[in-house]
């Protein structure tokens, strides 16, 4: 019978060797200015310190930080090994922008290491992205000592935002804040969007978002609002046997739901719209 725990030792052994590879360490240490002269600080040394350095508190104090890293730091290139005071202040921004990178890294490593694949017409994104808010509340018998903010019928809750990755099956990210922040406060868009398509509901419905998305090229599913007005602008694709008999250009700037009504049910198309709400225009979406 083989020893399991030789096995789990290997199999750490080996993980560790591959993902926490000290010239990669140093390089974003010098990418985010962490590290700019090796003198006193080897930045790799401290990251080591930081996530297997054991404590006897909950959060270890910063004199145990220190003595871990002069216990560990056994380089003869030092002759004095640095000082506490400039210890301590190595532990500031550049230090959060150097852990900040190698957690996006590794979590991005997470993503696409994932046993989990996108199949069929998912194949085309990086990833796809649901966002969701949900109130969580009180008894209803402590109403009376603790009423809610937006109701008058209910007890007091708090709101939990959420981001999920189908890729990896897990949240990209989490958040509590008082029932009466709105969703769409918390709907960010950044160039990482890239590729990837976003799935929100109604709560999250804005145009000028929408227009970032679509600028750093990503795609989103919504449904619309009552109020919005789509006209198409151009056909990109479309069924062959319609596309046969039916000149494109005739429903270049007619509003969507009229072009619905005119032509048969051939199924779901692939169009670029101009989004109109009321009188405002915005950039041009895909839907």
């Amino acid at each position: 019978m083989k020893d399991p725990s030789s096995k789990g030792q290997k199999n750490l052994k080996s993980w560790f060797a591959s993902k926490f590879t000290y010239d990669f360490i140093e390089k974003v240490a010098r990418d985010t200015g962490f590290l700019q002269r090796k003198r006193k600080l080897d930045p790799v040394y401290l990251l080591f310190v930081l996530i297997f350095g054991i404590s006897i508190h909950q959060k270890p104090t910063m004199e145990e930080l220190y003595r871990r890293y002069i216990d560990f730091d056994d380089n003869p290139k030092f002759s004095h090994p640095i000082f506490h005071q400039s210890f301590t202040k190595r532990f500031n921004e550049k230090l959060v922008n150097f852990l900040r990178a190698l957690l996006d890294h590794y979590m991005d490593q997470m993503i696409n290491q994932s046993p989990v694949r996108l199949k069929g017409i998912a194949e085309n994104f990086k990833d796809i992205v649901i966002q969701d808010s949900s109130i969580i509340r009180l008894s209803k018998k402590l109403y009376e000592l603790h009423p809610a903010a937006r109701s008058r019928d209910n007890s007091a809750g708090l709101k939990i935002h959420a981001v999920y990755s189908t890729t990896s099956h897990s949240l990209k990210k989490a958040e509590i804040t008082t029932e009466r922040v709105h969703d769409a406060k918390k709907f960010k868009i950044t160039p990482d969007v890239q590729d990837t398509l976003l799935v929100d509901d109604l709560g999250y419905y804005s145009l000028k978002k929408f227009a970032q998305i679509h600028e750093y090229g990503g795609y989103f599913v919504s449904r619309v609002k009552s109020n919005a007005a789509y006209n198409i602008s151009r056909i990109i694709s479309g069924p062959s046997e319609l596309l046969a008999n039916v000149d494109p250009n005739c429903f270049i700037k007619i509003k969507l739901a009229d072009f619905l009504e005119r032509i048969p049910h051939y199924g779901q198309f692939d169009l670029i719209c101009s989004v109109h709400i009321g009188d405002e225009k915005v950039n041009k979406e895909k839907i």
